[in-house]
């Protein structure tokens, strides 16, 4: 198995919205705790939200293009008087968790989430007889249908974002059986996202899945290549990266958020821009505008 020695920092994955200079962050650590978190990345300003005791699949979650709204996938595996759903797919405006809309999923961690097409169009990753909206809410302003072909787990939902997104799948991966860490790549899948304006190619390399707890589970390195100098920048492990609105590359790494500027003739080197390592859970309660369409 690729080295999965346990980082020394929260984990850190997110999405870049579309049509806005805003993204969300979600940050785990305790590993039963996320944390949403709202991004200014034109002023590198961050807006913390609430907390959330259990799994979000944030590889199954989605931005509006215009960022003011969340489509996730989030679980607990067990009811209780104040969470009556297992698992579940809603709506809600971040970085806040409180549902506008909410689908009970009764398949447990098989498939789940969704995409947004558009503004206005909502592609909910459940099948057909499983996409109930829960009674207590309502869906406004937005066409929701669902996934006919609805099935596995992050993927294929996570490579028709990517897809989406700008990435292209280069070399697709071949993974050992199962053992007691994970499944280890013989051949690692890689995805690539050219730069849209200049000779780099950002490299998403996923070296191994794992369910170690504490850790993340998706094992990745990342590079940029630049086509014309054959020149390669290896940016080594990192739970995260892009290209942002700007063309700069960001990247997280160990619960720190970084930003690389690649110039014409040679990048620049990688700016820390906000470390989210010592934060604590605590009860957030979502303001009034969170929880109206």
């Amino acid at each position: 198995m690729a080295d999965i020695s346990a980082p020394r920092g929260a984990r850190l994955f997110c999405i870049l919205a579309r049509d806005a200079r805003t993204a969300v962050i979600f940050r785990r650590g305790p590993s039963r705790w996320v944390q949403l978190i709202k991004w200014d990345t034109r002023k590198d300003q961050f807006e913390h939200g609430q907390w959330f005791h259990g799994r979000v699949y944030e590889r199954r979650c989605d931005l509006s293009p215009k960022g003011d709204k969340l489509i996730y996938f989030a679980a607990k595996y067990r009811k209780t008087l104040e969470n009556e759903h297992e698992s579940w797919t809603a709506i809600s405006r971040p970085p806040w968790f409180t549902a506008l809309a909410l689908w009970p999923h009764q398949m447990g961690a098989w498939h789940g989430g969704g995409l947004f097409d558009d503004e206005k169009r909502v592609l909910l990753n459940h099948r057909p007889l499983g996409a109930v909206l829960d009674p207590k809410f309502r869906v406004k302003g937005l066409t929701v249908r669902a996934n006919p072909n609805a099935c596995g787990e992050d993927d294929p939902l996570y490579s028709m974002r990517l897809e989406r997104d700008g990435w292209n799948l280069i070399q697709d991966g071949k993974f050992s059986k199962y053992n007691n860490r994970g499944w280890e790549a013989e051949k690692p899948q890689v995805w690539e996202k050219p730069h849209g304006k200049k000779s780099y190619a950002l490299r998403m390399i996923l070296l191994g899945i794992h369910s170690i707890p504490n850790d993340d589970w998706y094992i990745l390195e990342f590079e940029v290549n630049d086509s014309v100098t054959k020149n390669v920048i290896r940016l080594g492990r990192a739970s995260w990266a892009d290209w942002d609105h700007n063309g700069n590359l960001v990247f997280a790494r160990e619960g720190r958020l970084y930003r690389q500027k690649f110039r014409p003739k040679a990048p620049e080197d990688p700016v820390e821009i906000a470390n989210f390592n010592g934060l604590k859970p605590e009860m957030i309660a979502a303001p009034r505008r969170a929880t109206i369409w």
